[in-house]
């Protein structure tokens, strides 16, 4: 009975040193490792796994090697940027484990890593010693959608809530699939905004960054095919909610223009379209 007992507890301890060190090796794993002539090792520790993919902004599905220790990998030279990428690990996608650098996805668990390929410092997403503005979130319940969501603001370096001539403001949509902080964290924008400031190829101005769905019950998990009655009404109470409660809110809580003359909207994908059906149905705003 004590050699059995003895023999488990051996047994136990071995499962426990094993499991451990699997953890680590995950933890130390360099990925990814950007060197200076732009390429970029991506590493992912999967030793059962059958086949690992890479994925990036381009969709394609680049293969990994598999060394003896359990670790894929795969290299790439890139140009200076930031890009987006995810894992297929035997057909499931994820993020990488080892980068805490992350683009959420509107209700999902799991978003896109993200690798910046550093460049020179006369580009415009690259951090600089240049003044900074200041990112702020509020928090808030939509009537109108009937849920509570987020805005991010940015505001430039200096900003002044007394000052005499408002500021002008931009209303940054995001695309399909991303959330509130797609424009900063994937974007960069007030990156590039403190950027283009000093350099004098942008007046100092504020950034709305707003929830870009009207219908979120879209991507609810089990909701389904989007229909096209369910984009149409995304669209329509996105604009209802951008008109009737988001500008109002900015209007209230921010020193910007409150006529054409001071605002302006754009966005990306989705975003895009958000823009021209605002701008091009709303022209009086």
């Amino acid at each position: 009975m004590k050699y059995l007992i003895t023999l488990l507890l051996c047994f136990t301890l071995f499962i426990r040193v094993k499991a451990q060190s699997t953890v680590s090796a995950q933890k130390n794993i360099q990925s990814p490792q950007v060197d200076k002539n732009g390429a970029v090792t991506f590493r992912f520790l999967a030793p059962n796994a059958q086949k690992v993919l890479l994925i990036m902004d381009d969709g394609k599905r680049r293969p990994m090697l598999k060394d003896t220790s359990g670790i894929w990998s795969r290299t790439e030279t890139l140009a200076p940027d930031v890009y987006r990428y995810t894992f297929s690990v035997d057909g499931n996608v994820l993020p990488d484990p080892n980068n805490a650098y992350i683009k959420p996805l509107f209700k999902r668990a799991l978003g896109q890593s993200l690798v910046h390929v550093p460049g020179p410092a006369n580009l415009s997403w690259e951090l600089n010693d240049v003044p900074h503005g200041v990112l702020s979130q509020h928090f808030f319940k939509s009537k109108i959608v009937g849920d509570n969501r987020d805005m991010c603001v940015y505001t430039p370096p200096g900003y002044d809530p007394k000052r005499k001539e408002p500021y002008p403001v931009l209303y940054l949509f995001h695309g399909l699939t991303d959330e509130t902080s797609a424009w900063t964290t994937a974007g960069r924008e007030n990156i590039i905004m403190n950027n283009l400031i000093v350099q004098g190829k942008a007046k100092p101005m504020v950034i709305i960054n707003i929830l870009g769905y009207g219908a979120p019950e879209m991507f609810d998990a089990g909701a389904g095919e989007r229909s096209k009655a369910a984009y149409q009404k995304n669209e329509e109470l996105f604009i209802s909610y951008l008109l009737k409660e988001a500008i109002p809110m900015v209007e209230d809580l921010y020193n910007v223009g409150k006529t054409k003359k001071y605002r302006a909207i754009a966005g990306l994908s989705m975003g895009g379209a958000q823009s021209l059906d605002t701008g091009l149905n709303h022209a009086g705003l």
